[in-house]
């Protein structure tokens, strides 16, 4: 396992505003929150991210999310491992998947549904109610 590590997660045409919808509910099941512009760095490596959910790695101090030249996390991968955090794939697959449902959630909301979520262990369960 490498320190500095780089994950891309494959969404074409990101929505900000459905990446910090995504992005906000990850930080709320890590226990943190989102920032801005913010520089994450991690052992022989660091990079300015348009967002960042701060951790309290060993050897870095956030897991970043940049836009540039596509969707990508930064994070100290071993530093994450120490701590019992997600790894930068864990942390892509994680965000996917809360993307894909922050999407739908805010299609659904745009057409006049209510909208419940339910988290089945790995799951996102989305009810959407007219």
């Amino acid at each position: 396992m490498s320190h500095w590590t780089v994950a891309r997660v494959s969404i074409s045409r990101v929505d900000r505003r459905v990446l910090e919808r995504a992005l906000q509910a990850l930080a709320e099941r890590l226990g943190t929150s989102v920032q801005r512009d913010f520089y994450v760095k991690g052992h022989r490596g660091g990079k300015w991210c348009e967002y960042a959910l701060p951790a309290n790695l060993p050897y870095g101090n956030a897991y970043g999310v940049s836009l540039e030249g596509g969707l990508t996390v930064y994070v100290d991968d071993y530093g994450a491992a120490r701590r019992g955090l997600p790894t930068a794939e864990e942390f892509a697959r994680m965000l996917h998947q809360l993307y894909v449902a922050a999407a739908v959630a805010s299609a659904a909301e745009e057409m006049g549904m209510r909208v419940e979520a339910y988290e089945r262990g790995e799951a996102i369960e989305l009810l959407l109610v007219r």
